[in-house]
């Protein structure tokens, strides 16, 4: 399927990305967002179809779809909060489990397959490298520079972002003495506060696995509570959808073997 690009603003036409997905028959228009664990349907809408109770924050529909595949027993979040503007809802990375998850950067396209499903021709085009699913994040090796962890999140909801780093990391991937150096800055919506991170170029290549993506502006939070720091479990930074914007993405969590591929066209 289609999927439609989300602006951040007027300099960021390509920020989040957005799908339609069926709850119970109704069409949505949600982003997908693999740094959240559990799927999410704003603005009381969930209240409004009598999907859920008042006092329930989470519900389970009765049927799931992603264009012509059925997620098994979903389980979403009643987010009464949140208006719904340009989506409504958020599609986690709980319905990718089990599946391959193709998103085609290049020409707007989006598929999730199900197991047996996935071209073979997609399977072995792809350049492959391990991965992880740990406390509702997918794991990617990753290094640039002298830089390396095995704990960066792929996160298609940190949108605009390449890279995401603690301070001190960006620091060193930048070469950039202190974030007042920084020669971007973006101010955006981040967990419903309005914060600022500041970017730069990195000094080397950025490598997801053997691939590389070439050299990528890495951002960090300029306030002192970056929640990479204190997330309850270690992660060492974010890769967003920017980073791939040149590439077909493969999200392989079909059986035990979690790998990511990329696919440079």
């Amino acid at each position: 399927m289609k999927f439609e690009w989300l602006a951040n603003d007027a300099t960021h036409p390509k920020g989040a990305i957005a799908i339609p997905v069926s709850v119970d028959g109704i069409v949505f228009f949600f982003q997908v967002d693999t740094g959240t664990g559990i799927d999410i349907l704003y603005d009381g809408i969930a209240d409004r179809r009598g999907w859920s109770s008042p006092h329930e924050k989470t519900f389970r529909p009765h049927r799931l779809m992603v264009g012509d595949t059925v997620v098994t027993d979903p389980l979403f979040l009643n987010w009464r909060d949140e208006k719904a503007e340009q989506t409504s809802g958020e599609l986690g990375l709980a319905d990718l489990v089990g599946k391959t998850t193709v998103i085609d950067y290049l020409h707007q396209r989006f598929c999730l397959f199900s197991t047996g499903q996935t071209p073979v021709s997609l399977l072995k085009t792809a350049r492959w490298t391990d991965a992880s699913l740990s406390h509702s994040k997918f794991f990617v090796p990753m290094h640039v520079g002298q830089f390396q962890s095995d704990n960066i999140a792929l996160d298609t909801g940190s949108s605009l972002f390449p890279l995401w780093l603690r301070s001190a990391d960006w620091r060193a991937v930048t070469g950039k003495n202190s974030l007042a150096a920084a020669r971007y800055s973006v101010r955006t919506n981040h967990f419903a506060d309005k914060v600022i991170f500041r970017g730069d170029m990195t000094q080397a290549e950025l490598f997801v696995g053997t691939t590389a993506l070439g050299r990528q502006i890495a951002y960090a939070r300029t306030d002192i509570s970056d929640p990479l720091q204190d997330w309850g479990y270690r992660i060492d930074g974010i890769l967003g959808n920017a980073a791939f914007l040149n590439t077909i993405l493969v999200i392989d969590m079909a059986d035990s073997h979690i790998r990511l591929g990329i696919i440079e066209p």
